[in-house]
């Protein structure tokens, strides 16, 4: 079995990568989720198949010297312990299901259960990678496995599918190609298809007579691939794609829009006699299609943080986040609260909660400063949509508050 797992580690925010940010557990305890496999080929399904799946575990271990204990809110939810979850790359919810523990045990009496020290919970699922009798569409997805109970915890893996090869034409020479697009990221070594990207060939040299020259000209298909008849011969390939005219970022809550080029490459290849000749082109932007995220860095520690409801001038309901953290040296300047990117795909029991992770400018590389645990602190206004809790990240911590309500004489007070 390939294993995708992971451990995860608060404070990561990279939007591609193969890996997603946790909720820190317990102390003493750790979460891992690992699936059959990464990569996933496509294959022609027969009503009279069983339907293609991926296998995932995720396993809750506790390291600690004493017994953990987790809460649950029925006796249904502690024996199943776990809830799976799908997301496509846009973010959206495509299945959701309990798991069921690898091990056999008696149902719970109780909704409240000890996990013995040096002991762990394994919990399997079968994700289903098909909707309708119809493979799910070719890309990269995430899939999360949540703690039913409290204190909250989970984990997240990511796997692709992708499209298998097109079969050769028997009898017939041509090429069989493939165009990928850039990542939005230089460390992201995924790639996506090539979608309407122009194909044209042309012989590698000019023929002797000019009557007689075999070109071809056309399109990707959505998944990237284009075929093209032509006789045996060494021909040049060059394919043009353009992405979408203006790509969005988000920095700090506020989005920019930037305008993107067409990208191009050149290729030769011989096609032999009887054959279809396969290609893969891959592009590369000169510059990132995607603009690169500034460089923030997410504090060490958060130490304290409250959250109050207050009233704007114009009579509309306002929550006041302040909180309070350290750096690992006094560089880190520009505390600020801003949104994660990724956020745990999870429903409170008691309100809306509110996910913001506390960052600061990344100091200037070539500059010198004394290593010295610093402190920073931050606020921030936004409007109030009935959050009940205010959960904000580090590197190494998540610090939470309740919502209280400003009284009604006071304003709430500012943070030094």
């Amino acid at each position: 079995m390939v294993s995708g797992f992971l451990v995860l580690a608060a404070g990561n925010t990279a939007l591609h990568a193969q890996r997603f940010t946790p909720l820190p557990p317990l102390s003493g305890t750790s979460v891992t989720l690992a699936t059959s496999s990464q990569r996933v080929v496509t294959h022609p399904l027969r009503t009279d198949s069983t339907a293609p799946v991926l296998g995932a575990l995720v396993t809750l271990r506790n390291n600690a010297r004493q017994p953990a204990t987790f809460t649950f809110a029925d006796l249904e939810l502690a024996h199943t312990k776990f809830t799976f979850s799908l997301f496509n790359r846009e973010n959206t919810l495509i299945w959701t299901g309990p798991g069921t523990p690898t091990k056999r045990s008696p149902f719970p009496q109780t909704p409240s259960l000890n996990l013995a020290t040096r002991s762990s919970w394994q919990v399997a699922a079968r994700v289903p990678l098909t909707t309708d009798g119809t493979w799910l569409p070719v890309g990269i997805y995430r899939l999360e496995a949540t703690l039913n109970g409290t204190p909250i915890t989970f984990a997240a893996a990511s796997f692709e599918i992708v499209a298998a090869p097109a079969p050769p034409i028997t009898g017939s020479s041509g090429i069989m190609g493939l165009v990928l697009a850039p990542t939005s990221s230089p460390n992201d070594r995924t790639h996506t298809p090539a979608a309407n990207a122009s194909v044209t060939i042309e012989p590698a040299k000019r023929p002797a007579s000019t009557t007689t020259q075999f070109t071809f000209q056309g399109q990707t298909d959505a998944a990237g691939r284009f075929d093209a008849k032509l006789p045996p011969g060494a021909y040049q390939v060059r394919v043009s794609w353009s992405p979408p005219q203006s790509q969005s970022v988000q920095d700090s809550n506020q989005t920019q829009m930037h305008a993107v080029a067409p990208i191009t490459a050149t290729s030769t290849i011989t096609i032999p006699k009887g054959r279809m000749a396969p290609i893969t082109l891959e592009l590369f932007a000169p510059t990132p299609v995607f603009p690169v995220q500034p460089r923030n860095s997410t504090v060490l520690s958060a130490d304290e943080v409250s959250a109050m409801i207050i009233l704007a001038e114009d009579g509309s309901k306002k929550i006041r986040i302040q909180a309070t953290g350290t750096v690992s040296h006094p560089g880190y300047r520009n505390a600020r609260l801003v949104t994660p990117l990724v956020v745990p795909a999870i429903t409170a029991t008691e309100g809306t909660i509110l996910f913001l992770q506390m960052v600061t400018d990344t100091p200037d590389p070539n500059l010198m400063f004394p290593q010295v645990i610093s402190s920073v602190s931050a606020e921030v206004t936004l409007p109030y949509n009935d959050e009940s809790q205010v959960w904000i990240f580090s590197r190494s911590n998540t610090a939470t508050a309740s919502v209280r309500t400003s009284p009604p004489s006071q304003q709430a007070p500012s943070m030094p």
